[in-house]
């Protein structure tokens, strides 16, 4: 479903947008009638697609301007991160794409680099091994004295605030039907459960297990999720090239 990808032969404009800067200050008479929200923008940066990916969407086609090897490098790509669009826009065609926020499966920092899962499917209608995928990588050149660590930093914060902006329709449904979870086992102790957590003297005694159960104060660092050479081991399995792909940070 190729379509969840639009086509856009117009490069975006500044003064179409509202600076975050701007929105961050400023309370908007009307949330609706107001100019979408930029909240990054990368003058220029390099894509890499697979050959296979390119070839089996025409949108993601049309940003290249020459025939590539198995692994399409196309340079000069601009990035807008706004509140309404991730867009990608190609200086060299001329030509543009913008990825709606909930197309976007997975995005992470590898290294100095955005790394990009696009869902195209409708999965509520198509099977795991039927789901038409595209993974992109997006490396943005540093602007000033920032180092291109940082410049990826910055994309995948603007990306990971904007896609916030956008939730599954379906969360808010899931949590409305969730069961309330026992006292001890992740809920909460309010004042109509903190009977069950009294010993016989009415002290406090803390639930076995404790409160927040399973898995609670478990913190990942970043160097956990570092690019591995190949034949690495990361969480114990061997790095190759394609999970490097998937690896984050």
């Amino acid at each position: 479903m190729s379509g969840a990808l639009r086509d856009i032969d117009t490069i975006p404009r500044e003064d179409e947008y509202t600076s975050l800067e701007a929105h961050q200050q400023e309370t908007p008479g009307s949330f609706y009638d107001a100019k979408p929200v930029l909240h990054h923008h990368v003058q220029n940066a390099v894509l890499k697609v697979s050959e296979h990916d390119l070839n089996t969407n025409a949108a993601l086609q049309a940003l290249r301007t020459s025939a590539g090897p198995v692994e399409v490098t196309v340079p000069r790509i601009q990035i807008w991160v706004t509140s309404d669009f991730f867009i990608l826009w190609s200086t060299s065609a001329g030509h543009g794409i913008q990825i709606p926020y909930r197309t976007i499966s997975l995005h992470a920092r590898q290294q100095n680099a955005l790394y990009l899962q696009l869902c195209l499917s409708d999965i509520s209608q198509t099977a795991d091994d039927d789901l038409e995928t595209v993974e992109l990588l997006l490396t943005p050149e540093p602007q000033g004295d920032s180092n291109p660590i940082d410049a990826a930093e910055k994309l995948f914060t603007a990306v990971s605030n904007c896609a916030d902006l956008h939730p599954d329709p379906d969360e808010d449904d899931d949590q409305e039907h969730e069961q309330e979870p026992e006292p001890g086992t992740g809920g909460w102790i309010t004042s109509e459960n903190i009977q069950d957590f009294m010993d016989e003297n009415g002290e406090f005694r803390m639930p076995e297990g404790g409160i927040l159960g399973a898995g609670a104060g478990t913190v990942r660092t970043a160097d956990q999720f570092e690019d591995a050479d190949a034949g690495e081991e990361v969480d114990g399995e061997d790095a190759t090239d394609a999970t490097k792909w998937r690896r984050t940070s």
